[in-house]
Formats: structure tokens, sequence, C-alpha cells
């Protein structure tokens, strides 16, 4: 085997986004572990010439070197992984595509500001996932605000999401008419995006509220919602007013104090 880098470029369709989540939150340590990088996903890529255009999304990531390449997709952490993948998708091809000797690309090289870092891939695909599957402003609205709220502090743990899902739980009355399933997917989804991309995650959660700006029922729903999420648990932080100004500035509301 060479020195020469490797790329790897899946298809696949996902089937069980819940399943493939599993997945795709192991990946990248696994990756990293071997030294890969992780270039691009695509679930819109257009096919300019062919008549079997790829179903599905299409990702692509890169290995200093075949031998890398080989020994992430042996390893046992990996093949185990994998399983999430297998049960969630319908894989139509995982394909490794030999780079060129070193120095490569005709002397040209790649810069590392063209790699996202797997906590930026992370987010894209986190808030991909999130595009795809809500379709509801409201929702898409509400799941915002309470991820808002949940990083408040500007930490966001796994075990922190969990806590504030069932804190939400015990208020599903006050959201009587809003799928709360649909909405405690959405929200993990969201804070998800959060944990890997702290300050993208806070733009596109308030552009998510912005758009019940101008319905004066759907603004009430949303800062109530996210009134009861501050304090759900009794407390009320600072960082947690400032995420409510945050939303009710989104909203195009007057900040209560």
């Amino acid at each position: 085997m060479s020195d020469a880098p490797c790329f790897m470029i899946a298809n696949f369709r996902i089937h069980d986004a819940d399943t493939y989540r599993k997945y795709e939150k192991g990946f990248f340590p696994i990756l990293k572990r071997h030294g890969g990088e992780f270039f691009t996903y695509d679930d819109n890529s257009d096919t300019l010439e062919g008549s079997s255009p790829p179903p599905g999304r299409i990702v692509m990531f890169k290995f200093p070197s075949e031998e890398k390449a080989r020994a992430w997709w042996a390893d046992p952490d990996y093949q185990a992984l994998s399983e999430h993948r297998r049960a969630g998708t319908d894989m139509q091809f995982l394909t490794l595509v030999h780079g060129l000797p070193p120095p490569g690309y005709c002397g040209r090289t790649w810069e590392a500001s063209m790699v996202p870092d797997e906590s930026m891939a992370y987010a894209m695909a986190t808030w991909a996932r999130f595009n795809e599957g809500v379709s509801d402003d409201l929702l898409r609205a509400l799941s915002a605000a309470f991820a808002l709220v949940a990083a408040a502090d500007g930490e966001l743990a796994e075990s922190e999401v969990d806590e504030f899902v069932d804190l939400l739980r015990r208020k599903t009355d006050v959201f009587a008419g809003i799928d709360f399933h649909e909405l405690e997917r959405a929200f993990r989804d969201l804070t998800d995006s959060l944990i890997a991309d702290p300050e993208q995650g806070r733009v596109r959660a308030c552009q998510c509220i912005a758009r019940m700006k101008g319905d004066a029922d759907r603004c009430e729903l949303v800062r109530s919602g996210a009134a009861i999420a501050v304090a759900a648990d009794g407390l009320v932080r600072a960082p947690e007013q400032a995420a409510m100004q945050d939303i009710c500035a989104a909203l195009g509301l007057e900040t209560s104090t």
C-alpha cells in the first residue's frame, strides 16, 4: 500500500433517522482516531451526466493512506457502530478511491480551512436532519426556543438535554394540540447542532423563531412556552433571562422585566 491519500465516498438512503443518529454521533471520534478528515455530505447532489443519479445522501471523507482507510473500516469499534448505520439506512455503496501520489494534485494540497472539523460537520448534519424532518413552523419555533433556553449557559451536555426533556414532559398540558413526540425529536436535533456549533446553532434557532413574527397568537405561544421552560426547575438564572430576551427580540415582542 502506498502513502497516497485515499478518499471514501458513501451513498445511502436514511429510513430510520433515530437509529442513524446513533451512528452519526459515534462516527467522528473513530474517524479522527485513524487520521480521517471529513469533507462534506449532500442530500441533494446533482447528476450532470449519466442515467442513474445516486439516491439519498452522499458523504465524502479522506484518509492519509489506504492503510489508514482500511484500518478504519476494519476497526472493531467502527464495525460495532456501523450496525446502527446498517439498521437505519439502505447503503448503495461505500467506495474507496485512491488519490494521486505525493505531493498530490500536481503540487496542490488541501488547505486546512477547506476541511470542516468534525464538530462543524456534525452540526451541518444535524441541521440538515432538522430541516428535512420538521415542516411545521410553529414546531420549529418552539423547539428552537427550548433549545436556546437549554443552552443558555453556553454549555450543553446530553444528560442536560435529557433532564430538560423530562422537565418539559411535566408541562405537556400547556402545549395542547402540539405533537410532543415530534417537538421532542426536533428539540434534540437542534440541541445536537448547538452542542456541535454553538454560534451558528443560535443564529439558526433565532431564524426559526423569527418566522412567527407578525402572528400574535403563535408569538405568544412561543414566548409563553419559553418562559415556562425557563422557570421549569424553579430557578431563573441570568443566562436564561438573556436567552429569553433573544427569543422575544426574534419574535418582535417587548421583553418583560
